[in-house]
């Protein structure tokens, strides 16, 4: 298992893509600072900007993730890992491992140029810390379920097609958190029951200013999303035909 996970993280460090992803999620919140002083003057505030890169992040995130795991099964590297001795069920724990982590490392270092050079350059009027900092932490088992739920399709469509159906699952899921509360009663509770068990739903509906409601149960949901995508995607790999 550590020589699957180092060897994720090496290939982490030399992927253009996944570089690229970072310097763009810590690019985003640089340039909203900028342009919210410039067009606010001195009213500017940081409020929005340290969770607005959460909109993008988990469709981002999916096709950087799709495309990193695609490369094993186009490269026949998962076969190779295999024939050398590792099991199955490393190597599916390694991905998530290791794109969890990333994810993790895009997530804090967005919210480092957000709230640090926000900071500096705005200030923190109209911010509690407090709320930031249970924002923050609430935003952790999200983020580890998003990762899990795209781990679980890449892992079991194998090659590209991975990645595109990552990205077209976060797209739709980015659509069910903008529309959700514009349906009719009866379409809003249906979707309002599905979307519970959506992390990134929870992402894009974060109130910057104020704690999101019944986040124990959310969180609870998340980690159910978790297990079971991660066992199913296990046992659905397990049995996948590699040749």
């Amino acid at each position: 298992m550590n020589t699957l996970i180092y060897d994720n993280f090496y290939r982490m460090k030399r992927s253009l893509l996944l570089i690229g992803v970072i310097i763009a999620m810590m690019a985003l919140p640089a340039i909203m600072l900028i342009l919210e002083k410039v067009i606010h003057g001195d009213k500017a505030t940081i409020d929005v900007i340290y969770i607005e890169g959460l909109l993008f992040m988990p469709m981002i995130f999916a096709v950087a993730a799709g495309h990193f795991i695609a490369h094993d099964y186009t490269n026949n590297t998962i076969r190779n890992k295999l024939i050398i001795g590792h099991t199955r069920v490393n190597i599916y724990l390694s991905n998530l491992i290791a794109m969890t982590a990333f994810l993790l490392v895009v997530f804090i270092l967005n919210e480092i140029v957000a709230l640090g050079a926000g900071a500096v350059v705005i200030g923190t009027k109209g911010l509690e810390s407090d709320v930031v900092i249970k924002n923050l932490l609430f935003c952790v088992p999200m983020l580890v379920g998003v990762s899990s739920i795209t781990v679980f399709v890449s892992m079991t469509i194998k090659g590209s097609g991975g990645m595109v159906l990552n990205f077209m699952i976060q797209y739709a899921f980015m659509a069910v958190g903008i529309f959700k509360n514009e349906l009719p009663d009866y379409f809003k509770g249906i979707l309002g029951t599905v979307s519970d068990f959506i992390p990134s739903v929870h992402l894009m509906l974060l109130n910057p200013v104020q704690l999101p409601e019944n986040p124990v149960s959310k969180t609870v949901y998340a980690v159910i999303v978790t297990i079971a995508t991660t066992v199913g995607g296990i046992e659905i790999f397990k049995r996948a035909d590699l040749k």
